[in-house]
């Protein structure tokens, strides 16, 4: 898979443990993260400008399949996860609390960055933006065209992670598919585990900043890897 812009979290972690040792009849299945940064503190596989991708994509995946006694790769990414940063369309930008906003650059990076998703040509792909403000991604005019594959998810709705934040998701994973797996957002009626065992949530974060802000619990990685199995292996007949 290739995990784009999303920072620390857990895909990484999940392609360890599916890699270790397993019972002789479980299925073997081996999953290689090809993650890709501009800060160098999350130690991805690239730490670049995700808008100037065509002059490193080439060299870095051949690097990346060579490291890993992979043979050259000719077929499509399984699954292709990106995360554009929220910052341009942050609602503490737009009242003016955290800075001048640069909206036109927030758009530029989702553009060239959707179409570095088109190059990797995934099986499955999604893409998350923050869910509240006025110009958030999801209210933009080029997001039209893919209304009807937005869902909406909570983070504290994903067991342990404690932080009331909406995000904005787009698949193209089946309907049906992203919500026989995927938790009910948290709600008055249909309340996340901490909320009810504390009847609170230790805090709201919409569009913070730091590891802890930006990380997907891991709960939410591995749901995000188990639905683009399931997709895969519902097309995987026809596909080819």
């Amino acid at each position: 898979m290739a995990n784009l812009g999303s920072g620390r979290n857990a895909f990484e972690d999940l392609a360890r443990l599916m890699g270790g040792p397993r019972s002789k009849d479980a299925a073997k299945i081996t999953m290689h993260v090809f993650s890709v940064d501009d800060n160098p503190a999350f130690g991805a596989t690239v730490s670049g400008d995700l808008t100037k991708w065509r002059s490193w994509l080439g060299p870095a995946l051949r690097k990346f399949m060579r490291e890993r006694g992979l043979p050259e790769m000719t077929a499509r990414f399984d699954y292709v996860h990106f995360s554009p940063t929220c910052s341009p369309f942050s609602i503490l930008k737009q009242t003016g609390v955290s800075g001048e906003r640069h909206l036109e650059e927030g758009v530029w990076l989702v553009l060239l960055g959707m179409a570095l998703v088109l190059e990797l040509n995934p099986r499955v792909y999604t893409l998350e933006s923050s869910w509240r403000g006025k110009q958030t991604l999801r209210t933009l005019p080029l997001m039209e065209p893919l209304a009807s594959a937005m869902h909406r998810l909570s983070l504290c709705s994903f067991h342990p992670c404690d932080y009331h934040k909406f995000g904005t998701w787009w698949t193209n994973v089946p309907r049906t598919v992203w919500t026989d797996r995927m938790p009910r957002e948290c709600s008055e009626r249909n309340l996340c585990l901490h909320k009810l065992w504390t009847f609170h949530h230790r805090r709201v974060m919409e569009n913070g900043q730091g590891p802890e802000a930006a990380a997907f619990p891991e709960t939410l990685c591995r749901l995000l890897v188990e639905v683009a199995m399931a997709t895969i292996r519902w097309h995987l007949v026809g596909d080819d």
